[in-house]
């Protein structure tokens, strides 16, 4: 959850700060896409994991996000609306897109790689050695 929000807050910031996505309330937005990234950032380095996590879970966090994006440019490409301009390939034909969305999880994965990180400092027990 953590690395997800946390590319939210950065997509929303980055990409997305002066489009209009066509949420009515701009208070949703900000609590959704700005506060709780915040919040829950918070909660990670004040309560970090239990167990020890590894560069495996990162890439299974990836099949969220990549099954999204899958469904995401099927229904458009059916009916001709993408929730972001950076997913439309209107705007710059599907190499554009495919830019984007490399560029996004490679971003995840550093950002997963770095929750990880704290994740593993700050909380985990350490593997037992073989010996």
């Amino acid at each position: 959850m953590t690395g997800y929000l946390t590319v939210v807050f950065f997509v929303v910031i980055l990409l997305l700060e002066d489009v209009d996505v066509g949420l009515r309330l701009g208070w949703v937005d900000f609590v959704l896409h700005k506060l709780f990234p915040v919040v829950v950032v918070l909660d990670w380095l004040l309560d970090p994991p239990t167990t020890r996590l590894t560069a495996r879970d990162a890439v299974a966090w990836l099949a969220y996000p990549l099954a999204w994006t899958g469904l995401t440019l099927a229904r458009g490409a059916i009916d001709g609306w993408y929730p972001y301009p950076f997913l439309d390939p209107a705007n710059g034909g599907y190499g554009t897109v495919a830019v984007m969305v490399v560029a996004i999880t490679g971003a995840f994965l550093a950002i997963a790689a770095f929750w990880i990180w704290v994740g593993n400092v700050r909380g985990g027990p350490r593997p037992e050695l073989a010996t």
